[in-house]
C-alpha cells in the first residue's frame, strides 16, 4: 500500500513538471515546510529534502504536506541624473553613412534620439510611445504560492520517497528576456534586478529518493524540470502600412523537458553530528524563438533567437549539525556553506558577462540553531549571500546586492483521531545591501564607426558603454566630413553614468503536515 501510494504520487506530480521550471525560488526561500530553513541542506528539513538534500529524507517522518507561503519584494533602483552632461543622442537626418569594405553605406537607425524616446515619436504613420527611464522597473510585487510535500517509506529507512513544490497562486510563471545594457531602451528602457522579478515566479518541484546505506551513511538523488520551449511564428505581410487588418499568423510551439539532478551525503562519525555535502547540477528554462516573414514580392525571411531564463550553476555545499540532548530542551546547532560557480552565469539573452565584467565564484555561509521541547519545535537561521556580479562601470547594467537573510520557524504536534498532525509557521527576511556603480566615459574619438562591426561604437574596451552614435559618422551632404554632433559620448543606456540599488523581502507562510 505505501509503495503503491508513493509511486502514484511521484507519477501524478512528475506530470505536473511538464510546466515546471528551475528552482532558483527554492533558493531565495530555503525550506518552508519543517525545521530545515535556510540550512535545510545540512538539517533534517521534512519534504524539502528531495531538493536540498535528499540523504536527508531517511531521517524525515512520513507524511502528506500542503501550505501556503507569501513573498512581497520592495526592491529598489535609482539612476544617476545625466542633466548637463551632454550625452544625449540628438536628432539626426537619414543622410548619415559610414565606410565598409571600401563602399559608404547609409547609416541604420540603432538608436533612437533621446528626446524621441522620452516623450514619444510624433510622426503620423508610425507613433512610438514614450519610455522614460526607469519608468518601467520590476518590483513592489507581493506574491502567493502554493506549498506541496510528501515523503514516503518505501522499503523502511532503506528507501525512502519525498516531493517538494512550490507554485505560484497568480501568474504561474513569467520570463522576461530584458538587456543589460542600450539595447533595452527599445522595450522598457529601465533597469531590472538580475536575481529576482521574473526568477521569483517559477514554479519549482523536486522528486527525490534517499538511502539508508549503513548505520552511519545515508546517500540520496533528486530530479528537478528544466525546460526548453521552442515557438516558430510564420507571418504574412500583405499590406506593411496596415498590419493590424492584414497580417496572417501560424505559430508551432513545443515543450521539450530535461532533468537537473542533485545529489546529497549524510555521515554521522559519531552519535549527535553530522557531516552533509551536496552537488546540484545546473538547471535553466529555455525559449527558443523563430520568426518567418513572408512577404507579397516573395521575399521571406528567417530568424532564431534563444533565450535563457532562471540559470542555476554548479551549486557544492558542505555543512555539518551537532545535536545537544538530555535536558528539559534539546538543541541543536547547525551551519555551512553553499559555494555557487556563477562564473558560468548565462543572462536572459543566453549571453555570458563581458570580458573584464564576468561574475565571480560565491561562498555563502549559513548558521542556524534549532530548539525542541515536547511537542513544540522552533528553527531560527542567519544566511550571507554575496554577490556575484562585479562592479557594473562598463556597457552592462546587471543589478544585484549582497543580501542579509535572516528566518524563525516553528511547529507543534498534536492528535486527531490517532493521527499525528504537525501545523508550522514562518516568517523570514532579506535586506539587500545599498550598492553604487559608475560608469567610465570611453573614449569616443577612437569608436568603431562600422554598425556591421561586433565592437560599433566601442573604443578601446569594447566592454565599456557604446558611442551610439560614433563620431566617425559621416553626413552625406559633406562626404569625408564626419557629423558634427555626432563628436563625443551619445548613448542611450538606460544605467549611464551610474546608478544604485538596495531594499528588502519579507516573507511568511503556514503548513500543516499530516503523518501516517
Amino acid at each position: 500500500m505505501k509503495l503503491s501510494r508513493a509511486l502514484f504520487a511521484i507519477a501524478a506530480l512528475t506530470l505536473v513538471a511538464e510546466t515546471a521550471e528551475a528552482s532558483p525560488l527554492m533558493e531565495h526561500t530555503g525550506a518552508l515546510i519543517g525545521q530545515g530553513g535556510f540550512n535545510a541542506r545540512h538539517s533534517e528539513s521534512g519534504p524539502a529534502a528531495a531538493y536540498f538534500n535528499p540523504a536527508f529524507l531517511t531521517r524525515s517522518k512520513t507524511g502528506v504536506s500542503v501550505g501556503t507561503f507569501v513573498l512581497a519584494d520592495r526592491i529598489r533602483i535609482t539612476l544617476g541624473s545625466r542633466e548637463g552632461l551632454g550625452v544625449d543622442v540628438p536628432s539626426y537626418p537619414d543622410g548619415l553613412q559610414f565606410e565598409h569594405e571600401g563602399r559608404t553605406v547609409p547609416f541604420d537607425r540603432l538608436t533612437l534620439p533621446t528626446r524621441d524616446l522620452y516623450l514619444g515619436c510624433t510622426i503620423e504613420q508610425n507613433p512610438c510611445a514614450p519610455r522614460p527611464r526607469q519608468a518601467a522597473g520590476s518590483s513592489n510585487e507581493t506574491r502567493g504560492y502554493a506549498l506541496v510535500g510528501l515523503v514516503n517509506q518505501i522499503f523502511g529507512p532503506q528507501l525512502v520517497a519525498g516531493v517538494y513544490a512550490m507554485l505560484p497562486l497568480s501568474q504561474y510563471t513569467t520570463a522576461r528576456s530584458f538587456f543589460v545594457d542600450e539595447r533595452e531602451q527599445f522595450f522598457s528602457n529601465s533597469l531590472h534586478p538580475e536575481f529576482y522579478a521574473d526568477r521569483l515566479t517559477a514554479p519549482s518541484l523536486a522528486v527525490g529518493i534517499g538511502s539508508q546505506l549503513f548505520e552511519r551513511f545515508a546517500v540520496g538523488v533528486s530530479f528537478t524540470i528544466a525546460l526548453q520551449n521552442r515557438a516558430a511564428a510564420g507571418v504574412y505581410v500583405p499590406d506593411a502600412g496596415n498590419q493590424r487588418d492584414t497580417l496572417l499568423l501560424t505559430t508551432d510551439v513545443s515543450v521539450i523537458a530535461n532533468t537537473a539532478t542533485h545529489l546529497g551525503v549524510t555521515y554521522e562519525p559519531w552519535d549527535a553530528f553530522t557531516f552533509s555535502a551536496t552537488a546540484h547540477s545546473p538547471s535553466r528554462f529555455g525559449l527558443v524563438t523563430q520568426f518567418s516573414n513572408l512577404l507579397p514580392n516573395g521575399d521571406e525571411q528567417i530568424a532564431t533567437r534563444r533565450a535563457v531564463h532562471d540559470y542555476m550553476p554548479w551549486l557544492f555545499s558542505l555543512g555539518a549539525e551537532h545535536r545537544f540532548q538530555g535536558g528539559a530542551v534539546d538543541y541543536t546547532v547547525v551551519g555551512g556553506a553553499v559555494f555557487g560557480l556563477w562564473s558560468s552565469y548565462l543572462n536572459r539573452q543566453g549571453e555570458r558577462p563581458l570580458p573584464g565584467y564576468e561574475f565571480r565564484d560565491t561562498i555563502s555561509p549559513s548558521f542556524g540553531v534549532r530548539a525542541e521541547t515536547g511537542p513544540v519545535r522552533v528553527a531560527t537561521d542567519l544566511m550571507f549571500q554575496p554577490s556575484p556580479v562585479p562592479e557594473q562601470t562598463g556597457r552592462t547594467n546587471y543589478v544585484d546586492n549582497h543580501r542579509l537573510t535572516g528566518a524563525l520557524g516553528g511547529e507543534y504536534d498534536f492528535e486527531i483521531a490517532g493521527h499525528r498532525v504537525s501545523v508550522g509557521a514562518h516568517v523570514q527576511a532579506h535586506w539587500l545591501l545599498r550598492r553604487q556603480h559608475q560608469k567610465l566615459t570611453p573614449d569616443t574619438s577612437r569608436a568603431n564607426a562600422n554598425p556591421l562591426s561586433p565592437d560599433y561604437g566601442q573604443g578601446i574596451d569594447p566592454s565599456l558603454v557604446r558611442d551610439e552614435l560614433p563620431d566617425g559618422i559621416e553626413d552625406a551632404l559633406r562626404p569625408g566630413k564626419p557629423y558634427e554632433p555626432a563628436q563625443g559620448l551619445q548613448t542611450n543606456n538606460p544605467g549611464y553614468p551610474g546608478y544604485e540599488s538596495d531594499g528588502y523581502l519579507l516573507g511568511g507562510g503556514v503548513y500543516v503536515t499530516l503523518h501516517y
